[in-house]
């Protein structure tokens, strides 16, 4: 018998048992649905992040906190090796040298000395301004979800943020310290149906005017702030201080070159010998994106290897059912050894049965992942499922796979029994 003959046979064989054939492949079409569906949620949080942050990857920021902490700063070997991390370590109080270290590094002067120095690679430098308030801004009587942001007026061409309506700030305003801001696109929401720009917002009980919506970006804290004018934030609330510097580079390829020598730069300004004896530290996007990555991959990983124990369920309910078939079949199995079937036909005919329940059912766990997913993105449309040809193929495959290495124990069974002793059961 050949190859397309074991096929039909075995097809005439499940199509008259649809019962036991459902049953059989319903347990692999869970398991392989529940690892895909999984993983595509997994592939689409990250396509979704790097998606998000795909646009500040050019970014460098200069921060608080000692390399190696909140998220793994990088700093420059001072004899112009390569950049290198020192690691997470414990936590400690900066001392006063590190105190006056960092009050030196995060003002305006040193913004100037890096423009000066890198400037040919360098499309901004932007100082950001946190603003601390005990209150939160009133729209309309109503306390506001946004956050307050002090910003100069580069922040929004180096990042290259949009307006929806209205205008950013103008130098005459900022120049006569004019309480101005300008509205991320999530707050329009806020003004109860209204246009925005007129409006006028409390913060810090002083009235702001809305002089500009911002289109919607891809950064939630963006879409979600408040910006105000470094100027007016400084006369109405005191001085401003730097709490880190972002600094925007023209080509992505320059951020390791930006990030090691600015950073060579930062210790001799500072007179460091080594970066933990600095309070600050050079991060980019990428180190983060990266970080994110592993984590989101690692979670992905570990859910569908539980995932994968209903998969492994799925192929011993394929080898039970495959065993009381076997029973059943045990006449059939001694007439055909007696006009003669070797046992490798045998083994054939059972495995090819095994096998084709398994794709069958991997072949509706696929187009079960695609309907979850479809609907998914439908009904919640914030949430990205990413099924990809290569996890079709992964799946199929793993799913003919699991056929084979659950058919194999029912058909040496079946291979091994005596011809007379099978023509005598009853």
């Amino acid at each position: 018998m050949n190859l397309l003959s074991y096929i039909k046979e075995a097809l005439g064989t499940l199509v008259q048992n649809k019962m036991r054939s459902i049953l059989s492949l319903l347990g692999i079409m869970i398991g392989i649905a529940s690892v895909v569906v999984l993983r595509a949620f997994g592939d689409g949080m990250k396509a979704k992040i790097i998606e998000d942050m795909a646009a500040t990857q050019n970014i460098i920021t200069l921060q608080t906190g000692q390399p190696g902490k909140s998220g793994g700063g990088l700093m420059a070997d001072p004899n112009g090796g390569p950049v290198s991390s020192t690691g997470p370590t414990e936590k400690t109080e900066p001392s006063i040298t590190q105190r006056i270290a960092t009050e030196q590094v995060f003002s305006t002067e040193t913004i100037e000395m890096i423009q000066k120095l890198f400037g040919d690679k360098i499309k901004a430098i932007v100082p950001v301004m946190p603003f601390r308030s005990n209150s939160s801004p009133v729209i309309m009587g109503k306390e506001s979800n946004g956050s307050v942001r002090v910003v100069e007026d580069a922040f929004f061409k180096a990042r290259d943020i949009k307006l929806a309506r209205g205008i950013f700030f103008q130098k005459s305003q900022t120049d006569n310290f004019e309480n101005v801001v300008v509205a991320g696109s999530d707050l329009e929401r806020e003004f109860q149906g209204k246009n925005p720009v007129g409006q006028t917002i409390y913060i810090n009980n002083q009235a702001f005017t809305v002089i500009g919506l911002l289109e919607k970006t891809k950064d939630y804290a963006t879409d979600n702030a408040y910006y105000i004018p470094y100027q007016t934030a400084s006369k109405r609330f005191g001085k401003q201080k730097i709490e880190s510097i972002e600094i925007h580079a023209k080509r992505v390829e320059d951020i390791n070159f930006l990030q090691k020598n600015i950073g060579y730069y930062l210790m001799k300004l500072t007179g460091a010998s080594d970066p933990s004896e600095l309070n600050f530290n050079l991060a980019t996007n990428r180190q983060f994106m990266d970080m994110i990555e592993k984590q989101v991959g690692t979670i992905t990983m570990f859910v569908s290897g539980i995932a994968g124990i209903s998969l492994l369920v799925g192929g011993i309910g394929i080898m039970n059912i495959m065993l009381v078939s076997v029973t059943e079949r045990t006449r059939e199995i001694g007439i055909r050894k007696a006009i003669g079937a070797k046992r490798k036909d045998i083994i054939l005919q059972f495995l090819v049965e095994s096998v084709i329940l398994s794709f069958v059912g991997g072949v509706i766990a696929v187009l079960v992942s695609y309907a979850i997913s479809a609907g998914v993105g439908f009904f919640v449309p914030s949430i990205s499922m990413i099924i990809s040809i290569e996890m079709i193929f992964i799946a199929t495959g793993f799913s003919v796979l699991m056929g084979v290495i659950f058919g194999l124990l029912p058909a040496w069974r079946a291979a091994k029994m005596d011809a007379i002793e099978a023509l005598r059961f009853e």
